[in-house]
């Protein structure tokens, strides 16, 4: 009984991976992009078109002090566009950072919000946007897949950094302090779909080292992850294999000569196919264990991933052999007279070379043992039914994935 209990679970698993993917897919709508240097003003023309009379600038203090978002506000201002701005956004916005933004919106008596920043911004600005949607629903009544009711004001992301993909994701990920500790509330909707993204590559010039280290590995694991994934849509499988081969050719270029324009634009691009990847076919228990390692010890989340990944890769085995092996080829790693075990193989081993190049320990320096349980419960929780990964674990398997991420395993 316990062998078709267990059977029983798993097809029912599968049968939920299958719905939700088949939901998010139908309420996606097509996006619009503006790329290319200097883009960023075209941004209040753009507006215009969607009737937006007073936006919400969603950044950070850096940002303003930087001087980043002043030419966005002249060009604003001589489109007869208003703008407020909401600078208070921290790394891993909290619920309250959320309610402070909505604040700001109805003080500009704002029609339309512009995310300027990093995936935290755009976070940040998709849930005040669900809050302006949904006034009568709080952020963890949000929580989860599919639970946003009403439709978002306009929305605008323009990333300044390249790994996210937020611009382009049908989620956003919202921290919340619970019984004392931090945990991050992973959120998935189609109508969280910015409707215009702006890729800038100018924005992105003078990032410090490990932002675009670490930005640059979390744009490769959506990419790896939706790709892996049971059910990978076609739109995704193409996204997905255009940004692997982009990260494995560019960020290196971008990290060894950060001035590289061209560079930075495919690293651009590939956080765009990323995201779109991840959109359309989901994320996989990579950002689940790395999601509550962040949180619990205040890592930065594409740190997490970068050190996740190759492990938690490695423990799929056989069930993403083929997937990982085709990765392979697209990041030039793989070898054509391999079998496939082989090439995953390749694949794993060149994101390790990589986070070694970028200077990204193997393993999770702060880790401790008695959090595992914990860590463990969350991943489950976060994953399970949602995420269609390649083979579905259980507390016990995920117990062993942390253990190979101690310090001197």
């Amino acid at each position: 009984m316990g062998a078709l209990s267990a059977i029983s679970r798993r097809m029912g698993t599968r049968a939920l991976n299958l719905g939700t993917s088949l939901a998010l897919r139908a309420g996606f709508r097509e996006q619009r992009r503006i790329i290319g240097p200097g883009s960023l003003l075209c941004l209040p023309q753009a507006l215009s078109r969607m009737g937006v009379t007073s936006v919400l600038i969603v950044t950070s203090s850096g940002m303003v002090r930087r001087g980043t978002i002043e030419p966005l506000q002249r060009a604003l201002k001589v489109s007869g566009i208003a703008a407020s701005v909401y600078s208070d956004v921290k790394p891993d916005p909290t619920v309250a950072c959320v309610e402070k933004g909505l604040a700001s919106y109805q003080e500009g008596c704002c029609n339309g919000i512009v995310a300027l920043g990093g995936g935290s911004a755009i976070d940040c600005a998709k849930a005040i946007g669900m809050r302006v949607a949904n006034p009568g629903l709080t952020i963890p009544q949000m929580r989860g897949v599919m639970r946003v009711r009403g439709m978002l004001p306009p929305l605008v992301a323009v990333p300044t950094t390249a790994g996210t993909g937020s611009e382009v994701t049908a989620a956003a990920v919202i921290t919340d302090v619970v019984d004392g500790r931090d945990c991050k509330y992973p959120i998935s909707d189609s109508r969280l779909v910015p409707r215009l993204a702006v890729l800038d590559a100018q924005l992105t010039l003078g990032l410090p080292p490990e932002v675009t280290a670490y930005s640059g590995m979390d744009a490769l694991s959506h990419a790896v992850e939706a790709y892996v994934n049971r059910f990978c849509p076609p739109v995704a499988s193409e996204a997905a294999l255009e940004a692997v081969g982009l990260v494995f050719s560019n960020l290196p270029r971008v990290m060894d000569d950060p001035s590289d324009l061209e560079a930075r634009e495919c690293m651009l691009t590939a956080s765009y196919g990323g995201g779109l990847a991840l959109t359309n076919a989901f994320v996989g228990y990579v950002h689940a264990l790395a999601h509550g390692i962040g949180a619990l010890y205040d890592i930065p989340h594409g740190r997490a991933i970068a050190s996740v990944m190759p492990v938690v890769l490695e423990a799929y085995g056989s069930a993403a052999h083929a997937r990982l092996a085709q990765l392979s080829h697209a990041a030039g790693v793989g070898d054509p007279n391999l079998p496939d075990d082989q090439n995953a193989a390749r694949l794993i081993e060149g994101i390790r070379s990589l986070n070694e190049r970028l200077g990204i320990p193997a393993h999770i320096e702060r880790l401790d043992p008695s959090d595992f349980d914990l860590l463990a419960d969350r991943a489950l929780e976060e994953a399970t039914p949602w995420y269609p990964v390649p083979v579905i674990w259980g507390h016990e398997q995920m117990v062993e994935v942390l253990e190979r991420l101690l310090p001197g395993a």
